[in-house]
């Protein structure tokens, strides 16, 4: 017993097994239940082994004579329930052989019983059957609905292996179903797909055929009718392989009723009889002669099946006839261009020849080129010029020996001849058969057609390569004949170009008629429509520039003379009235008795404002009062202005062809010059920044630089554009302002100490003297004493945080640290935090947003104070009763800004625009520099990249200070 139930479990999880393989298994159990007597078992073994095989496409004669020999088994156990399932299995083998069809009755008791009993697993089993039954005769809504009865209930999980069958017969009656899917079906074929490929992956080699006739049944809708035909003999092939004739008929049924239902008749009727033949083999006489009828009512009268039926490609080879070969020609010879005559002919081979794709070389000009190329699944014609050397849609190889020998080439297998299996071609994509057709006219060589079949090797009816050899040769002589016209064509389009590009037409006068003949772009010079009048010497003497007539005139009258040709620049108006400057060259020579003179006139209006345009730019750029030098790619200097020659002091025969690192001071880190050419170089960007550069005097120059490229039309760097100034006085002025701002600042800060440090010297006076007279009258105790102590210590700690606090603020900033605007405003008011108190000025802030920045704190905190130091004195001298400065710190989307505002009455509007120039303050004459306002806006800008503005708004000044929140140097 143990071993039985072993089976029986193997039963239960066959997923990743072939129906067929777990016959064997059966067959074990059924021979340990006979050695064990154990009859339940053995009639389940016997049931599930007959079952098997019927669903994996057993031969059913041979299966037929296995029931015959086991059922005594199954009928003695006594268990109608298993009993009445067989006898189903049973009736459907009699109605496939057309044994007999008295099943209805059976069927139905059995499904009484069954339901009655709730015995799922033979529901389960009956409602496959059934429903590959009506799989075969395309009843898909009949076979769905069995399904939907049958096996729509959790509990028929235990119907055990058929499930394996359920998903594949589901699937394709769901994909073979005319009517559109509703939602609860096309989750079903979803999940059906689903499970059938993970069955796929776990075992390839064994649901390859179901994998393929599900791909080609999914693909119906999407793919081409050559397509279609490939996927169907895939699955056919696989089938016979696997030497299964079920399946040989299925995937035939399925075949012959797509092509059918798209109207190809002979194709489907060849799927149909390779149908009945398999059918045959497997025993299904019934449904064999079912078919064939049913296909006989819907078809013309078919005939009795060929000794072979041939599949679909055999099936797209047409017979040519006379009718069709003369329309053909017809087509071929009303082609206006070339282009035309290679569109119609590969549309006619698509529609003579069986193949996957064609391609069509031409002979011109003594050289083959490759025309046109065309993919039969699609239908669509490529056009090409490509010589045959460098193309790589075909095998030179075949094509060459077809040249060389003027014969057609027949291949099977190519890439296994001996002859050219080394043929790139051939190696890479290996098809199964091709074929080179060459045309010949007057005994010369002027064409070849490629024809290939990819996968299957079916060879052209002679027919057919005689129909294509004739259409070959037609299109050859039309091919001669509009390349010829062509080619006339062209050199009279070429010249018309010719002209139109550079704006040069011709002419010709005949000095008897004066009459002029114009060449189209000469009448476009004038602004006239061309050939659009008639034009005479009088018109064109008219159409002078008056101050140029007389000019003219005398230089045609000498070449007329004698002189014979002259060559002159002058203006002209045109028709519109528009002044052009054209230059004309002209011969006089006889034509006879007629003095004739033959022409060319020139718009070179364009050029010659070129020309100004160029020059005054390389005025700009020679006389910019910046150094320019312009280098290549590799920092080789090309190009220098008179400016950089005055201040580098070298020569520009100096300059030029050397490397920008002449001017290298050794200020600069080698990481500096690495980023500034990753700018430029790598990011394709602008770099701004200050260049310490050595002249040739030796001595040492501050250069604000901007360097950029310069691009061509691929957007491919081909040089750099360096512009300079000398900043170096400048900075020198700058530093100054800087330590007159510091120090006037360091006498503000000083008065700032003294104010906080007198109030604790005061209190430490005030303990000293205390203890002083207790010690005096004596009441003095050591508690006391010590407590005053303490108190001295906490007001000398406070003196010197105090000191600490201003000694940093002087310290000058070495890097950028990360801080915030709360945390730069919170420190600066740390600072004036007393002498706000004292001037009874109120501070209020407003940090609404606070993010992170990359900067330099403590300038930024010099700038604040500086504001704040501003908006109390402002406030003071215009005696503000209730002074109130606010402080707000907020972000946009690339910024941090802090706004600075007081109620002090604003500043007056004569200097607003200039509060931020040096030596200008807002201040009262003898308490301002002038200075403060200056160094701010240096910080912010030269030193953070932000900026800094000012503005009155109704009751005093505002100042909005706006500093990056990414560092502008990374």
């Amino acid at each position: 017993l143990p071993k039985i139930h072993n089976f029986v479990a193997n039963f239960i999880n066959p997923y990743t097994r072939p129906l067929s393989t777990n016959v064997a298994l059966y067959q074990k159990s059924l021979h340990q239940s006979k050695l064990n007597a154990d009859i339940v078992f053995g009639t389940w073994a016997n049931f599930l082994m007959h079952l098997s095989d019927f669903l994996s496409g057993t031969n059913l004669d041979d299966l037929r004579k296995s029931v015959t020999q086991e059922s005594h088994f199954i009928k003695n156990s006594a268990d109608t329930k298993m009993i009445s399932i067989f006898n189903v299995l049973v009736n459907t083998m009699d109605r496939l052989q057309g044994i007999s069809n008295k099943s209805a009755k059976t069927e139905a008791e059995a499904l009484l019983l069954w339901e009655a009993d709730k015995f799922y697993p033979a529901l389960a089993w009956y409602g496959i059957l059934k429903a590959q039954e009506c799989l075969m005769n395309a009843q898909w809504e009949k076979g769905l609905e069995y399904l939907r009865s049958h096996l729509n209930t959790t509990a028929n999980e235990v119907i055990m292996f058929p499930k394996i069958r359920l998903h594949f017969v589901r699937a394709m009656l769901l994909l073979g179903k005319r009517s559109a899917l509703n939602k609860e079906e096309q989750e079903l074929l979803t999940a059906d797909l689903e499970e059938y490929t993970a069955y796929s992956k776990a075992s390839p080699a064994t649901f390859k055929f179901e994998r393929l006739l599900l791909k080609a049944e999914t693909a119906k809708n999407t793919a081409s009718h050559w397509d279609m035909g490939k996927y169907y003999d895939a699955c056919i092939k696989q089938a016979l392989y696997l030497k299964n004739d079920f399946f040989i008929s299925l995937a035939a049924l399925c075949a012959g009723r797509f092509f059918k239902d798209i109207g190809f008749k002979d194709i489907a009727k060849s799927y149909f009889y390779k149908a009945s033949l398999s059918l045959e083999q497997w025993g299904a006489t019934a449904l064999s002669e079912q078919i064939m009828k049913s296909v006989s009512d819907e078809t013309d009268s078919l005939t009795s099946p060929p000794a072979q039926t041939r599949l679909l490609s055999d099936q797209m080879t047409a017979p040519a006839n006379f009718q069709s070969l003369l329309k053909s020609f017809n087509a071929i010879s009303q082609a206006q261009n070339n282009d035309e005559l290679i569109q119609v002919l590969m549309r006619i081979i698509a529609e003579s020849a069986t193949a996957s794709k064609a391609v069509l070389i031409m002979k011109k000009d003594k050289e083959f080129k490759v025309k046109a190329n065309i993919d039969f699944s699609t239908s669509k014609i490529e056009l090409y010029s490509t010589s045959l050397q460098d193309t790589t849609i075909l095998p030179k190889s075949a094509v060459s020996f077809a040249i060389s020998s003027a014969k057609q080439l027949a291949l099977t297998n190519p890439s296994k001849d001996e002859a050219f299996n080394l043929d790139p071609y051939f190696k890479k994509h290996r098809p199964a058969a091709c074929l080179v057709l060459p045309t010949m006219i007057e005994g010369s060589l002027r064409g070849l057609l490629y024809l290939e079949n990819k996968e299957l090797e079916t060879p052209l009816d002679p027919e057919t390569v005689r129909t294509l050899e004739l259409l070959l040769t037609q299109a050859a002589i039309v091919y001669k004949n509009t390349s010829l016209y062509e080619t006339l064509k062209h050199n009279e389009e070429n010249l018309n170009k010719a002209q139109a590009i550079s704006h040069m037409g011709s002419w010709q006068f005949n000095s008897n008629t004066q009459k002029i003949m114009w060449s189209a772009e000469t009448y476009r010079i004038y602004q006239l429509e061309p050939f659009s009048m008639e034009i005479d010497f009088e018109w064109f003497s008219s159409h002078l520039h008056p101050e140029d007539r007389d000019y003219i005139d005398e230089a045609v009258q000498k070449a007329l003379d004698g002189e014979r040709n002259y060559d002159i620049t002058h203006r002209i108006i045109t028709a519109k009235g528009e002044e052009r400057i054209v230059h004309q060259r002209a011969e006089a020579y006889f034509r006879g008795d007629k003095k004739i003179m033959s022409g060319t006139i020139q718009d070179i209006t364009e050029q010659k404002r070129s020309e100004e345009t160029i020059l005054r730019l390389s005025q700009l750029v020679e006389q910019n009062p910046f150094s320019t030098l312009i280098t290549d790619t590799m920092g080789i200097i090309e190009y220098a202005n008179a400016k950089t020659v005055e201040e580098s002091g070298y020569s520009k025969e100096e300059l030029i062809g050397n490397k920008m690192n002449i001017f290298r001071s050794k200020v600069h880190s080698k990481d500096f010059y690495q980023k500034m050419w990753k700018t430029i170089k790598e990011d394709k960007d602008i770099w701004r920044g200050t260049l310490i550069n050595t002249m040739k005097d030796g001595s040492l120059r501050d250069c604000k630089s901007t360097i950029f490229p310069l691009f061509d039309s691929k957007h491919e760097i081909k040089s750099f554009v360096t512009i300079q100034e000398d900043m170096t006085q400048r900075n020198i002025k700058e530093k100054l302002y800087l330590v007159q701002s510091r120090q006037a600042q360091m006498g503000e800060m000083l008065s700032m100490i003294a104010h906080q440090w007198r109030q604790p010297l005061s209190i430490i006076m005030a303990l000293m003297n205390k203890e002083r007279v207790k010690i005096a009258f004596d009441t003095s105790s050591t508690e006391e004493l010590i407590h005053t102590y303490d108190d001295i210590e906490a007001q000398v700690k406070h003196l010197s945080n105090t000191i600490s606090d201003f000694r940093d603020f002087f310290k000058p900033d070495k890097q950028k640290v990360q801080t915030t605007s709360s945390t730069v405003i919170k420190k600066s008011l740390l600072l004036l935090e007393h002498i706000l108190e004292k001037n009874h000025i109120k501070v209020i802030t407003d940090y609404i947003a606070d993010s992170t920045l990359l900067t330099y704190e403590r300038e930024i905190e010099q700038v604040i104070l500086n504001l704040i130091n501003n908006a109390m004195d402002a406030m003071k001298e215009h005696k503000i009763a209730d002074p109130i400065i606010t402080i707000t710190s907020y972000e946009d989307e690339k910024n941090a800004i802090i706004t600075v505002k007081d109620n002090g009455k604003g500043i007056e509007e004569s200097i607003l625009d200039s509060i931020f120039l040096p030596y200008i303050s807002t201040k009262l004459q003898r308490h301002g520099t002038g200075l403060g306002l200056y160094m701010s806006k240096m910080i912010i800008e030269e030193h953070c990249h932000g900026t800094i503005r000012a503005e009155n708004t109704e009751d005093g000044a505002k100042f909005t200070v706006t500093i990056p929140l990414k560092d502008l140097n990374e």
